[in-house]
């Protein structure tokens, strides 16, 4: 998990929208 309002990382783990 990476930053909490991070953008759309190539689907990386859990999108935060």
């Amino acid at each position: 998990m990476v930053g909490q309002m991070a953008p759309h990382q190539e689907q990386r783990s859990i999108p935060t929208l």
